[in-house]
């Protein structure tokens, strides 16, 4: 069921700030199944009765938006010109199939012809202002007829299984994240627990502040997803994770000082229930974890994550293995901190 949920899920949109098909998606599968609130930020925020009430309140939380683009002005020829939302290179950009706005419409990202580029260009990677959204108008009246101004503009679904349990698709992160708390949500638990699917990770961790201060938990883990660099030319820590090898757990990254006692428990509910697990080899990156620790008096928090290549692009690469070792671990590990 979990690789059902992320196949349906990474095909919505959901670019930060426009997150209502991917919140739509989880209120249909919650329907009957469990409470839920929507605060005015737009997170959906769930509860879920277990068969006991812990002694600590425990906050589970992944985020639903995806990076993606916005779109700032039409140009004379029809042409889309945009910014990006959430940190994306510009130079995996060229060439990418996109839909734009509410209605969907496909797109194409261009960039000026490689014979027409002047020695410099051909150089450095290109920039944001050098390339443009190609949607097949021929006006600005007519793109304008089409598009409106602060529209998004998400990667096409390319949603693909390849080699050996491997899994390709546009914004596995973090609908993997959500999948996993999704598919909690629907099956019985030992114990009470809260789950938060929250906005605007991407640009800032904003969804995440106002649901953590919400909840008021004791305890947060984030289901999440973070970056392996498991490829040619790298070795040793510059690995950071690899893929096959289990959820990842970190000590440390660029927002947050993990909670040592949660992490160690991790662990050790890794080892009892045989799921293979690795630690982030590198001190980099960050997620909502600071959000849900810092929110109202604070919390203890630990990070589960799913390693994947290439994130924050069009062909994020994930194993199914390790999506379902993650959701493994996120649920002891929900079971082990509500013991404490």
């Amino acid at each position: 069921m979990l690789n059902e949920l992320i196949f349906d899920l990474t095909a919505l949109p959901g670019v930060s700030g426009a997150e209502e098909p991917v919140r739509r998606y989880i209120e249909e599968k919650l329907q009957g199944r469990c409470a839920y609130t929507v605060d005015n930020l737009g997170n959906l925020i769930a509860c879920k009765k277990g068969r006991k009430t812990p002694a600590k309140k425990v906050l589970l939380s992944a985020h639903m938006d995806e990076v993606g683009l916005i779109i700032k002005h039409l140009d004379e020829d029809g042409m889309l010109r945009f910014d990006t939302v959430g940190g994306i290179s510009p130079e995996v950009l060229a060439g990418k199939r996109v839909y734009v706005g509410e209605k969907l419409l496909p797109g194409l990202v261009g960039i000026k012809a490689i014979h027409q580029q002047k020695t410099e260009e051909r150089t450095a990677p290109p920039s944001v202002e050098q390339l443009y959204i190609d949607i097949g108008a021929h006006s600005r009246e007519e793109a304008g007829a089409l598009v409106r101004l602060g529209e998004r503009a998400q990667f096409a679904h390319n949603y693909a299984q390849f080699g050996e349990g491997f899994v390709r698709a546009k914004a596995i992160d973090n609908r993997a994240g959500c999948a996993i708390l999704l598919q909690l949500l629907l099956e019985e638990s030992e114990y009470d627990f809260t789950a938060a699917f929250t906005v605007q990770e991407e640009t800032g961790c904003t969804g995440a502040k106002t649901a953590a201060y919400a909840v008021g938990a004791d305890i947060s883990i984030v289901a999440e997803t973070t970056t392996a660099a498991d490829i040619p030319g790298n070795e040793g820590a510059k690995r950071v994770a690899v893929l096959g090898q289990g959820p990842v757990l970190s000590f440390m990254d660029r927002g947050t000082v993990y909670d040592m006692g949660l992490f160690r428990l991790a662990q050790q509910a890794a080892a009892e229930e045989g799921i293979p697990c690795q630690v982030k080899t590198q001190v980099a990156g960050g997620n909502e974890s600071r959000s849900t620790q810092t929110a109202g008096s604070g919390a203890r928090v630990a990070a589960v994550s799913i390693p994947c290549r290439y994130l924050h692009s069009q062909a994020v690469v994930m194993q199914q293995q390790d999506a379902e070792d993650t959701l493994r671990l996120i649920r002891a590990l929900c079971r082990k901190a509500a013991e404490l």
